[in-house]
């Protein structure tokens, strides 16, 4: 499976020239979802903050807030996005129209966290708190509606990806064995990442057994794909590669982890802080792995 940017740009005809193209053109759309939720994580940080000193106002520290929602390279995402290749008719009609629906809502909460900067700026909070509370609602329901469409436009991508991405791992090569690894341990990680959105978002709190055997089944696998077991790339490739893993057991699997007690103990305070680290650290991991192919030629 694709990630994200393979780093290979050439679109010269020949019997893959296809398949290149349109996981290419999918790349694409994984770079918009990942750009948007790293802004959108950011935000939704922020907006905690706000909203706890709109919640608990005091005139002696009033409310601090400052908008830095900036969607890296949105226009050269929105063309590459609206002109996908490789793809049937009906396919790149499917995705064009979902990926309209993501600019809206990024541009939708890119308006709205400029309005919440200007009213915290103008500290129009002295004298009308309540407006203040609404924009905080107003975007995290906004949050809530991107993540709905986001959801759906990744599961397309998904399924596209298993019909054009044809790769196969060449065992005597480290670099592709490593690629595969990292195939592996993030469909692992996905596994965890929605069963604990699926915990958080549905107040689902029946699943903590459930997600400590996921655990245990990518801690075993991680295992098994570092250490001495880590493929022997060449030293220059060497750091995104120990990036990759260092994110997955230093910050994804332990946030895992806490998610589980959350779950289990039945907490939606600690799972909502569990949910947004391991999304965060998911999609580290994503960039992690791209930037791997990036300088591996891939």
């Amino acid at each position: 499976e694709n990630w994200g940017s393979s780093g290979d740009d050439d679109t010269t005809w020949d019997e893959t020239s296809t398949e290149q193209s349109a996981t290419d053109t999918l790349n694409r759309y994984t770079d918009l979802i990942n750009a948007a939720q790293d802004q959108i994580s950011y935000l939704d940080d922020s907006v905690q903050y706000a909203e706890y000193d709109l919640n608990n106002y005091d005139e002696a520290y009033g409310v601090s807030f400052s908008c830095s929602f900036d969607l890296y390279d949105r226009d050269a995402l929105y063309t590459d996005t609206m002109n996908p290749t490789g793809l049937e008719d009906a396919e790149a009609t499917e995705l064009k129209a979902q990926a309209t629906i993501v600019f809206a809502e990024i541009d939708q909460l890119d308006t709205l966290c400029k309005d919440l900067h200007k009213y915290v700026a103008a500290q129009e909070y002295k004298t009308d708190l309540e407006k203040g509370k609404a924009l905080v609602a107003s975007i995290y329901s906004a949050i809530d509606t991107y993540y709905a469409a986001h959801d759906i436009i990744l599961d397309k991508t998904e399924v596209l990806y298993d019909k054009y991405n044809t790769w196969v791992v060449d065992p005597s090569d480290p670099i592709s064995v490593s690629i595969d690894n990292m195939n592996k341990d993030l469909d692992q990680a996905e596994l965890i990442l929605d069963l604990v959105e699926d915990a958080y978002v549905n107040e689902n709190y029946t699943r903590g057994a459930e997600l400590q055997g996921l655990y245990d089944v990518m801690s075993t696998q991680v295992a098994s794909h570092t250490g001495a077991n880590m493929p022997a790339v060449d030293s220059y490739y060497t750091y995104n590669l120990e990036t990759f893993y260092d994110d997955l057991e230093l910050n994804f699997l332990p946030n895992a982890m806490v998610a589980q007690k959350a779950i289990t103990a039945g907490n939606a305070d600690d799972l909502y802080t569990a949910y947004s680290n391991v999304l965060d650290y998911y999609n580290f991991m994503i960039d992690d792995y791209n930037y791997f192919l990036d300088a591996t030629g891939y």
